[in-house]
């Protein structure tokens, strides 16, 4: 199968299962797909149990009869145990089997690991000794976070659906939404980092990231899902997965936003999209490529307190064909950086003829400057919320990166 081939598989999958909370099914989707990219002999997906020391295989593939669904062995359990992948081949003529399966030469294991813990495996067997090299285990690698993702929102569901107050389903997704926002701004040499969102109701559609690259570069993102509450928790959601998934092929930023555009527009009903920006940043050489999904233009703040806005690259995710992706680039000097915000910050206020809008952020921006990142960041959502009359109708979200 040729690298397009692949791709173009991992896409389609990708577009399965983006929003679906049916576990078996989407897991058995998954399993089938990575033994398509992964040449393997037998595999399947083993998820632990809530509130119980079992372990169930809810996908498996090429084992003789049925796979005792309460039974497994010795080193998948080792793995959740430990939370690390492990690769392990039989040597010698007389080796002792490694797997369920006599003629399994070659075992990978690897971890699907959340905010929650370990919630399971996924496990290949190859009769190949040879079997799961350095690609194929990335491959296995990238089919483990989207399973844990399908997981963890799968674990939502049913757990929303066993509650009868709305109170207590909005904790649980609230507790989902919490573990999928980074918990700290990385510290990194030459730069400050600030990231926080404000919701308007337990659960909403603000997402800010970080994702580290090689080569002291790291990626900077933020979205906005439509609308808010839970159905836009839910797309925040879906577009953290796709990005953090696409983001590991390193394709180029125009790239990666068609494509998710391309599995959003076939997904979702009609209608629905969300705003994006994203950036990477290297940071010795202090510049940054980006591209801009239809959403508010960051702004630029220079050394000396001038303010310059980032434009619109594309247009929203979800709306495939609009206009063509572009990417951009931008260079930055000591003491200068970037504010990334959502629409929550410029539209706090008792109306839109007095919303915060663009302007009370680069005024109060370019008054916070001089102090750190969470300084500038902090007091920036401050402000919005103070002109808002201390409450926000929509959610708030503001991301600060401003070099030393």
């Amino acid at each position: 199968m040729s690298s397009d081939e692949h791709l173009s598989l991992l896409l389609s999958t990708l577009a399965q299962v983006a929003l679906s909370v049916e576990l078996q099914p989407t897991l058995q989707i998954l399993l089938e797909s990575l033994q398509t990219l992964v040449p393997c002999d037998a595999g399947g997906i083993f998820v632990r149990e809530p509130n119980r020391h079992a372990i169930r295989a809810y996908a498996a593939r090429g084992y003789p009869g049925d796979l005792d669904m309460a039974a497994v062995d010795d080193l998948v359990s080792e793995v959740i145990r430990a939370g690390q992948p492990r690769l392990v081949r039989a040597t010698g003529r007389d080796a002792t089997p490694i797997a369920w399966r006599a003629s399994t030469a070659a075992h990978l294991t690897v971890p699907l690991a959340s905010s929650r813990g370990i919630l399971g495996a996924i496990s290949l067997e190859s009769d190949r000794a040879s079997a799961f090299d350095d690609q194929e285990r990335s491959l296995v690698t990238l089919f483990a976070q989207q399973a844990t993702v399908v997981l963890e929102r799968a674990l939502l569901h049913e757990q929303l659906t066993r509650q009868s107050r709305f109170r207590r389903e909005m904790e649980i997704a609230g507790e989902i939404m919490k573990s999928l926002t980074p918990a700290a701004a990385p510290v990194l040499p030459g730069v400050q980092l600030f990231g926080r969102s404000l919701t308007a109701e337990s659960v909403g559609g603000d997402a800010y990231d970080y994702i580290p690259y090689p080569d002291h570069q790291l990626g900077l993102g933020i979205a906005d899902a439509k609308g808010k509450g839970l159905p836009a928790a839910l797309l925040a959601v879906a577009h953290r997965a796709m990005l953090h998934a696409l983001a590991g092929l390193e394709l180029r930023l125009r790239a990666t936003f068609g494509r998710m555009s391309d599995i959003l527009a076939r997904s979702l009903p009609t209608g629905n999209f969300v705003t994006a920006f994203y950036g990477i940043v290297d940071l010795t050489e202090r510049r940054m490529v980006y591209a801009n999904a239809g959403h508010l233009p960051p702004l630029v703040v220079r050394k000396n307190g001038a303010v310059e806005s980032l434009a619109v690259t594309g247009p929203a995710l979800g709306f495939p064909g609009l206009a063509p992706m572009r990417e951009a680039y931008v260079a930055f000097g000591p003491g200068e950086g970037l504010v990334l915000f959502t629409d929550g910050v410029t539209e706090a206020g008792p109306s839109p003829d007095d919303f915060f809008d663009v302007s009370g952020v680069e005024a109060t921006v370019r008054a916070l400057w001089p102090g750190d990142a969470e300084a500038i960041g902090a007091g920036l959502l401050d402000e919005a919320t103070r002109h808002g009359g201390g409450v926000l109708a929509d959610d708030a979200t503001v991301v600060v990166m401003k070099f030393d």
